[in-house]
């Protein structure tokens, strides 16, 4: 016997229509008239497109978490919350002192010598990292609200960069003082 979407049962169904429903996406419903296959509904792009706003939030928090920036100093540094308040304040305590040069703690627990102004560009550069998540953050939520479909959200890939080479950084004159 063959089965469809539609179909009507008097009074009772065989176990192979059970089957032909759990292969073909459809469930067996108890109406007024006796039992009807159903198909199970799929997902809708409204309740796709929720879950994809949660991924790219939930996807944005790790990559602001657990970044690496590759430093144009010559060292990778963590490119976190964290590092940022520690290079924040460094810099602070370097310009409160007068100190020329500090101990700096790298991605890989090494430790370097650095100045005021070597800081002063690890900031900048963390500030790109920032900006480059914010960036592909706005454009993935974009493409995920002009999508129509299913299909075209489940086609959006949602990752970000978190081994990141920042461009060249270039301090004002009156920025090492």
């Amino acid at each position: 016997m063959s089965f469809y979407i539609g179909q009507i049962f008097k009074d009772t169904y065989t176990p192979e229509a059970a089957a032909w429903c759990n292969e073909n996406k459809a469930l067996i419903q108890k109406v007024s008239s006796g039992y009807q296959i159903i198909a199970i509904p799929g997902p809708t792009p409204e309740g796709v497109r929720t879950k994809k706003l949660e991924e790219l939030s939930q996807k944005h928090h790790e990559a602001e978490e657990s970044g690496i920036l590759q430093s144009s100093i010559g060292f990778p540094i963590d490119a976190n919350e964290r590092a940022n308040r520690d290079v924040s304040g460094l810099i602070s305590q370097m310009e409160m002192t007068s100190v020329d040069k500090t101990q700096f703690c790298d991605a890989n627990n090494d430790f370097h010598e650095v100045t005021l102004d070597n800081l002063k560009t690890m900031q900048l550069e963390l500030i790109q990292y920032a900006q480059s998540l914010y960036a592909t953050k706005w454009q993935l939520r974009a493409a995920i609200e002009a999508a129509k479909t299913v299909d075209e959200l489940d086609a959006i890939d949602i990752k970000f960069v978190t081994d990141f080479t920042p461009t060249s950084v270039v301090l004002a004159d009156n920025a090492s003082h």
